[in-house]
């Protein structure tokens, strides 16, 4: 069995290892930054904590449609996080796989963020900017494309039989157990009543369908570009030259007439701008992120899928440690959060990191990992769910 295994306990040690060096390292290069760029003083020339959130706050009223945008990132990170960075990897073998989403996603991103940005963000690398919606389609459909007849042709015949590795693995592991004759016939009829296939073949069905919707909605957005570009150009042809000038000149003035008022502080006279509730359900959440993903990570080490298992150690216990590097002050912000109505700058910190490269990393691994994860109904609920909560981060 896989408990007996030496690399069942030395690849999560080592992945810890690199995990906790990792945060340590990161740390020193952080105050190091911290200590040539200082935070903007307030008016009592103490640092700001809450300049961030406020800002955040500016531009979610600023948006326009704030909904369809969060549903459409959401249909994003389902699309290129699960489907087409995880799962694909369940069809193709996973270093070519590896290989190509590295060159469709994460090259154009490195060339233009930077690839420690990228890293640290991933979305930089699978949202569809502003006016390039097309290249973004396009993508979808070679990748898709790629994971067709042609990728399995070559998937089977670079990889491992991975189906004889499988079998003479479950076959070990039955062997471990020691069961009478009796109860393997017991077994045996229970076993076609197991719907976990059923439960991956919907999960599969909402997949496509996000990737269906994900195709119409990029569809959508270059239909919207192209007639808003065309209605723009049609009005600055019909208008003359002088008379263009003389509007963008007197729309230029009227915008400078207007000053922006002196900013005065204000008492709130509620004493609670918003609930404690909904920040303890998003703690809630995230520390059942983090049990779902121990989950996982038990679920590939019995399979023996030591790669996948050290990896998402590694992006758990690195991200899990520089959340508890917070904990000391997190409780004094969580106050001051709740009595000033925005974030601390220590709570966002601890959200973002929850946000970023774990998520996404996790998810990726997460969606790969159900073929080796799932036996049971209830393990394909649970990794169903697991992928689902992961997706709107």
């Amino acid at each position: 069995m896989a408990a007996r295994e030496p690399w069942t306990y030395a690849v999560p040690a080592a992945a810890l290892a690199v995990a906790f060096l990792a945060v340590a390292v990161e740390a020193c290069a952080e105050s190091a930054k911290r200590g040539q760029h200082l935070p903007l003083p307030t008016e009592d020339g103490e640092p700001s904590n809450f300049l961030r959130s406020a800002r955040i706050q500016v531009a979610k009223a600023r948006t326009e449609g704030k909904g369809l945008k969060l549903a459409f990132r959401a249909l994003e990170v389902m699309v290129n996080g699960s489907l087409l960075g995880g799962m694909a990897m369940i069809i193709v073998w996973w270093p070519v796989w590896l290989a190509v989403v590295s060159a469709a996603f994460v090259l154009p991103a490195a060339c233009q963020h930077g690839l420690m940005q990228v890293v640290q963000l991933p979305a930089l690398a699978i949202a569809s900017p502003q006016n390039r919606s097309c290249r973004s389609m396009l993508r979808s459909f070679v990748l898709v494309g790629f994971v067709g007849p042609v990728a399995l042709v070559f998937s089977v015949c670079f990889r491992p039989d991975i189906h004889n590795c499988q079998i003479r693995t479950l076959s070990d592991d039955v062997e471990a157990l020691h069961l009478l004759p009796k109860q393997y016939t017991a077994q045996a009829e229970s076993l076609l009543r197991v719907s976990a296939r059923d439960i991956f073949s919907y999960f599969l069905m909402l997949q496509v369908f996000c990737l269906l919707a994900y195709i119409i909605a990029l569809l959508v957005q270059i239909v919207r570009g192209a007639c808003c570009h065309t209605a723009t150009a049609t009005e600055h042809v019909n208008e003359t030259g002088p008379t263009l000038a003389r509007q963008l000149a007197s729309d230029g003035f009227q915008a400078v007439q207007h000053k922006l008022p002196t900013l005065t502080k204000v008492q709130w006279e509620q004493k609670h701008c918003f609930d404690m509730d909904a920040l303890k359900v998003k703690l809630f959440f995230m520390a059942l992120d983090v049990l779902l993903d121990l989950n996982t990570i038990f679920s590939l080490l019995v399979s023996r899928n030591y790669k996948f298992a050290g990896c998402l150690t590694f992006v758990v216990t690195r991200s899990t440690a520089k959340q508890l590097g917070n904990l000391g002050s997190f409780k004094k912000a969580l106050d001051e959060s709740v009595r000033r109505g925005l974030l601390h700058r220590v709570v966002l910190e601890v959200f973002d990191e929850e946000k970023g490269a774990e998520a996404f990393f996790s998810l990726m691994i997460t969606s790969y990992s159900y073929v080796f994860c799932v036996q049971t109904a209830i393990q394909a609920i649970v990794q169903c769910f697991s992928v689902l909560i992961l997706s709107p981060r």
